[in-house]
């Protein structure tokens, strides 16, 4: 009996010493795969998808047609002009401010878009009698090539307009085209081109900038 005791002794005692060392490493592989299977950040929720950080604004340009109020665009800035209208005010124009679009569209009642009848306007813009005295002040007349009137240029000069008006069509610096261009089209070297501002009803004078047409801020007398 004394026999047994003594062989099973040092078995006993050994176990006694694995046993915790055992328990040790069952807790830490325990801790180590619940930290594993933690997210970094709790608070986030990863879908793989990109955040949505707003309207990209970047060099998009002009749509093919007219954008939705309120689309995204770019660059800040650019305007955009839809229609066949003579005078850009008679068109759809989009301007891109703030990464969206802001859209007017075009109203024909105003009065830069009335037209005169076919008796008071020449039959062709080749035809209008370019300063010469005209009897139908105020009328403006359209033409494929662009927009004449029967108009005075604005000045502190003009005492009686109906007795001093003249017959006028736009007559753009060399380099300039005609008709004129929608604003936001493509446009090459540095050009400042005025459509009769100042005297056409709705004219307005644009400039080539970084590549494309932009509307230019006249000041009349």
């Amino acid at each position: 009996m004394s026999i047994t005791r003594s062989a099973r002794e040092p078995s006993t005692r050994y176990n006694a010493r694995v046993m915790p060392s055992r328990l040790l490493l069952l807790l830490v592989l325990a801790a180590c795969s619940s930290s594993s299977s933690t997210p970094a950040d709790a608070g986030t929720h990863d879908t793989g998808a990109p955040e949505d950080s707003g309207p990209d604004a970047t060099a998009m340009g002009c749509p093919v047609a007219a954008p939705q109020q309120g689309g995204a665009c770019g660059p800040q800035g650019i305007a955009c002009e839809y229609g066949t209208a003579t005078t850009q005010q008679c068109d759809t124009v989009a301007t891109c401010n703030g990464g969206r679009w802001e859209v007017v569209a075009a109203d024909m009642t105003k009065s830069a878009c009335q037209t005169g009848p076919a008796s008071e306007c020449p039959a062709t813009f080749m035809a209008v009698p370019v300063g010469q005295h005209c009897d139908f002040y105020p009328v403006s007349c359209d033409y494929p090539q662009g927009r004449c009137a029967c108009a005075v240029r604005q000045s502190p000069t003009v005492t009686d307009a109906s007795a001093q008006a003249t017959w006028i069509c736009p007559s753009p610096d060399s380099g300039c085209p005609l008709p004129r261009p929608d604003l936001g089209t493509p446009c090459t070297g540095m050009h400042e081109c005025d459509y009769g501002t100042c005297a056409i009803p709705g004219a307005t004078a644009q400039t080539c900038t970084s590549g494309l047409w932009t509307l230019e801020s006249t000041a009349c007398p």
